[in-house]
């Protein structure tokens, strides 16, 4: 876990040191396999009361970092309510698709590789898989 005075340490520092210690990853990682073990059994659209629960989102920027923990945590308890559930073939609204497990993976493992697509010196991958889905 991610002590409090790690948040007076310089931000690339910290980003690191939140990088090596993988306990966040661990943390959403463990929040969306709940938010999806939960997924048949809660409402498609969200309740009354988880959307006015999204009240807890109004407050003033902080002046510091907050615990990423805490981040995460209120993000998935007041977020994931509010959700729309588009898995599991109960939505019927916008044709959005519904989440490819598979795909989702390798979504997961893209957006740790943080690649600019711009050009193919930037990324070779990004430019290779651009090229193969466009033929």
């Amino acid at each position: 876990m991610i002590e409090k005075d790690i948040l007076k340490t310089d931000i690339r520092e910290r980003m690191f040191l939140e990088m090596s210690d993988k306990d966040i990853f661990i943390q959403a990682k463990n929040y969306a396999f709940e938010y999806v073990d939960k997924a048949l059994g809660r409402n498609v659209y969200p309740t009354e009361e988880a959307i006015a629960d999204l009240e807890i989102f109004n407050e003033d920027l902080p002046y510091t970092s907050n615990q990423p923990a805490d981040i995460l945590k209120q993000l998935h308890k007041y977020g994931s309510p509010s959700t729309v559930s588009q898995i599991g073939g109960r939505y019927f609204g916008f044709v959005n698709g519904g989440v490819v497990p598979t795909a989702l993976a390798a979504k997961m493992l893209s957006d740790f590789w943080d690649q600019n697509a711009g050009l193919y010196v930037m990324s070779p991958i990004v430019s290779k898989l651009e090229s193969v889905v466009e033929t």
